[in-house]
């Protein structure tokens, strides 16, 4: 008997059965069209689409649709785009009365067989489609670009066989990859009538087609740029005849033998030149600045340079408009014959006087601080080297972040207008790093500055730096803080004035029990000369420095120390780049003496001078040499017996040689038993047969060699070998010492700080001492 409880259970069952089967019927619905309503939801929160909603019938692409433009806006290109990207290449949108409707919603599966020289993943890369290639026909593409893929490499009889199964919404097109033989070029001959031996036209084509040609593979658009490159290399010797009139391949297996027929024709010779609409310089003048000669063979490459060279001398003159009009059009001579003219054509322009000079984009410096560092004024003549010179002296300045010069000529007047962009005149800035010169140390700096004072380009500048080494058993902080002002310029003169003023405290000789190191004060006074654009010229009017020894116990000897010195340094830089040179030279000349006159201490007077010559050369692309050379002498005057320790010679190190370290005793160069070296500001000493005496005089030379190679995208590698030797002199002995070293190393330069590693290995080592040296370093 059904009770009123059950049938009321009962009743409440089936009205939840029907409400499933109800919501069921309707997610079949939702499931095979992307209804309006359900679409408009996802879309709410972009009003910027106008469209409603699409129809599908994939039921799987419309719940990717769902989930992709759940919360982005839609459009026929992000439709279109997202397909592509899940591979539904052959998919069409067509838009109706505000619907989407998406055509033939299938997707593809690639699936590759039978490659063994291209990865899949290679492959893949190949084949990429792009809005441009799908498409109802986008599959031929697909062959097509793998077929042209492996005929580049060499594989000339390559065939695809293409089975495709389809399921429902999905279809699996299976390309079956026959590779065949990869030809090999096993002969290239050149025949025909020309004045060098065949092997060099051979040699020519082969270095200077493609990577495929140079490895031995035969590709015939790779080989055709050899040939391009062999007649553009002729004509630019004069054989502006030459042509390849028929080349010849016979194939044999996995051998291609190709014979060429070149014609070299005559080598052509220059019968006169011409230079017409010339009226500013004379015709001799622009003559004796060209190397192409009368009755000489006429070289392509040699007269563009010409061309070059008759541009820059006009404008090197103020004519900066001047241009050949006929400059694709110079040479002129009849088919057939020897010889050629060359007519030069010139449109000279006005010359550039200067009528004026306008000053823009200044906040804070001073309009006449500007017009004192040009090079230029009104009233002369504009030329390019006036204007690379003035940009190189306000750069000078640290002022800018840029600076254009922009001249207008109006009635043959030139107007001349300057940009300027300034640079924040407040900057802070600091570095960390580590390095194991000495043990593990961690070094830091900071630095405040103020570069524009007044708005007349002085400079204040502040800068802290310190280090600590970890590996010794007492921690003791090595530190140097610095104050700089600087004067841009002196007004009319183009001289730039530094005060500096210095606190330092370094570690000089390390034990458990005590801890030696020096406290040092110096102030100098600087005058700084650009003489040119490379040539730059320091004068140290001044330089006090008063040094005193102190240690952690209570009984240390403080030693005091005062040098008073001036001199200057003269360097000369022609490298491309001053922070990784590839090409170039640096040389550099520094000169200092001491004196009592100039407040040293009674017993110190010396002449110190030192040579440096950096040479940098790259013979291919990133591989570079790099060669230092460098020396210096040390002479005591007006009878002082005393050389100090802190203007010694001391050779061995990260920028020295590399296998030994000039901060351990026994590794310096000299070392301990020929120069002693017991406190920081004592007289550098001579020791020989148990006599002890002060070195007099003193010279030293090294060499380093660097050899930098790249390994990956921003990780280099470096082999280096030093030689370095050390004279010592004194009243009655003399003695020399020298060593070298030679390893590798890697340069790794992240997005933030440098990473650099280098093993050095000693030649000839001593006993007693290890056999290589470490260094590493991150950072500052």
């Amino acid at each position: 008997m059904i009770t009123l409880k059950k049938f009321s259970l009962l009743l409440f069952l089936a009205v939840l059965c029907v409400a499933f089967g109800k919501i069921n019927a309707d997610n079949d619905v939702k499931n095979s069209v992307f209804s309006e309503q359900s679409f408009q939801k996802k879309i709410e929160f972009h009003p910027s689409s106008k469209l409603n909603y699409i129809k599908v019938e994939n039921p799987l692409l419309l719940k990717s649709l769902i989930k992709h433009f759940r919360k982005k806006p839609v459009s026929k290109k992000e439709i279109r785009k997202f397909l592509i990207q899940n591979s539904y290449y052959q998919s069409e949108i067509i838009i109706e009365e505000d619907i989407y409707f998406i055509k033939n919603p299938v997707q593809t599966i690639f699936v590759f067989k039978g490659n063994n020289f291209f990865k899949e993943k290679e492959i893949r890369k190949i084949i990429k489609i792009d809005e441009n290639k799908a498409g109802a026909f986008f599959s031929g593409f697909i062959e097509t670009a793998i077929k042209k893929a492996y005929q580049s490499q060499g594989f000339l009889e390559m065939n695809i066989e293409k089975t495709i199964v389809k399921k429902k919404w999905k279809e699996w097109i299976y390309l079956n990859i026959s590779e065949g033989l990869r030809i090999r070029i096993a002969d290239l001959k050149v025949k025909g009538l020309f004045s060098k031996p065949n092997i060099q036209y051979e040699n020519f084509i082969k270095n200077n087609s493609t990577d495929l040609i140079r490895k031995g593979f035969y590709s015939k658009k790779d080989l055709e740029i050899g040939y391009a490159s062999l007649i553009d290399h002729l004509k630019s010797q004069g054989y502006l005849q030459s042509k390849i009139y028929s080349d010849r391949i016979f194939f044999k297996d996995d051998k291609a033998f190709i014979t060429i027929h070149l014609e070299e024709g005559p080598l052509t010779i220059i019968r006169d030149i011409q230079i017409q609409n010339t009226q500013a310089l004379p015709v001799w003048e622009i003559l004796s600045h060209i190397q192409s000669r009368i009755q000489s063979s006429l070289k392509i490459d040699l007269l563009k340079k010409d061309l070059d060279s008759i541009e820059r001398l006009y404008k090197s003159k103020g004519y900066l408009n001047m241009k050949i009009t006929n400059k694709e059009d110079v040479i002129q001579y009849i088919p057939g014959e020897r010889y050629a003219s060359i007519v030069i054509q010139v449109e000279e322009g006005p010359r550039a006087f200067i009528s004026n000079i306008t000053i823009k984009g200044l906040k804070k410096a001073k309009e006449k601080m500007v017009r004192n560092l040009l090079k230029f004024k009104t009233g002369d003549i504009l030329t390019p080297l006036k204007k690379k010179q003035s940009i190189k002296s306000l750069g000078a300045t640290g002022l800018w972040t840029d600076v254009s010069i922009n001249e207008e000529f109006k009635n043959d007047q030139c107007e001349v207008s300057i940009v300027f962009k300034e640079r924040k005149p407040r900057s802070v800035r600091g570095g960390l790093g580590i390095n194991i010169e000495r043990g593990w140390t961690t070094r830091a700096y900071s630095e405040m500055a103020y570069r524009n004072l007044f708005g007349w380009g002085r400079a204040l500048i502040a800068r802290g730096s310190g280090q600590v080494n970890w590996t010794q058993r007492r921690i003791f902080l090595e530190y140097e803080i610095s104050g700089r002002y600087k004067e841009v310029f002196v007004p009319g003169y183009g001289y730039q004035g530094d005060i500096s003023l210095t606190q330092s405290q370094n570690v000089f000789n390390y034990s458990v029990d005590n801890i030696n190191f020096v406290k040092k004060t110096k102030i100098s006074f600087f005058i700084n000369k650009n003489v040119s654009d490379d040539l730059k010229v320091r004068w140290n009017t001044l330089s006090f420095e008063n040094r005193r020894e102190a240690c952690t116990k209570t009984d240390c000897p403080e030693n005091p120390q005062r040098i008073g010195s001036t001199g200057f340094n003269v360097v000369w830089d022609k490298r491309d780049n001053i922070f990784n040179p590839s090409n170039g030279i640096l040389s550099s000349f520094n000169m200092e003496w001491a004196s009592p006159f100039l407040r040293s201490s009674a017993d110190i007077s010396f002449i110190k001078a030192e040579l440096e010559n950096q040479l940098y050369r790259t013979f291919i692309k990133n591989y570079t040499l790099g060669l230092t050379v460098k020396g210096g002498v040390i002479q005591t005057m007006q009878g002082s017996q005393y050389l100090p320790v802190s203007r010694a010679f001391i050779l061995g190190g990260q920028s020295s040689v590399r296998g030994y370290d000039g901060n351990i005793e026994g590794e310096r160069i000299p070392n301990k038993t020929v120069a002693p070296i017991e406190t920081a500001n004592e007289a550098l000493q001579l020791k020989k047969k148990d006599l002890l005496e002060n070195v007099l005089f003193s010279s030293y030379g090294l060499l380093n060699t660097n050899f930098r190679f790249p390994i990956l995208k921003d990780l280099k590698g470096v082999l280096f070998y030093d030689l370095g030797a050390v004279y010592l002199q004194s009243q009655s002995q003399k003695i020399w010492s020298y060593r070298h070293s030679a390893g590798m190393g890697f340069r790794y330069q992240t997005f933030l700080i440098p990473i650099g590693l280098d093993i050095a290995y000693k030649l000839q080592p001593k006993e007693g001492l290890e056999d290589y040296r470490l260094h590493f370093s991150i950072g500052w």
